[in-house]
C-alpha cells in the first residue's frame, strides 16, 4: 500500500496539511500493519499445512513400502517352503 502525493512543482506543505497527513497516517498505519501480520500468518499457516501434508504423504509412502516388503518376504518364504516340499525325496 502506498500513499503518494505527486506534483510537478516542489510543494511546501502548510502546517494544517502536515497535521492532516499525520492524522491520516496514524489511522491507516495500524491497518497496514494488521494486514501484513495477517498475510504472514496465512503464509505461515499454508506452509504448516503443506508440511503436515508432506509428512502424511511420507508416512503413507513408508507404510506402503513396508507393506510391499512384508508381502514380498511372505511370498519368498512360501516359495521356499513349496520348493522344499516338492523337492523333498518321496518315501
Amino acid at each position: 500500500m502506498t500513499l503518494s502525493v505527486v506534483d510537478d512543482v516542489r510543494r511546501v506543505f502548510r502546517r494544517d496539511e502536515l497535521l492532516l497527513l499525520s492524522d491520516l497516517l496514524a489511522r491507516v498505519w495500524p491497518l497496514v500493519e494488521r494486514a501484513r501480520t495477517e498475510a504472514r500468518s496465512r503464509r505461515s499457516s499454508k506452509a504448516s499445512k503443506l508440511a503436515v501434508e508432506r509428512h502424511q504423504s511420507d508416512a503413507q509412502r513408508r507404510a506402503a513400502d513396508d507393506l510391499a516388503l512384508r508381502v514380498t518376504a511372505e511370498s519368498d518364504r512360501r516359495h521356499r517352503l513349496y520348493e522344499t516340499i516338492f523337492r523333498a525325496p518321496r518315501i
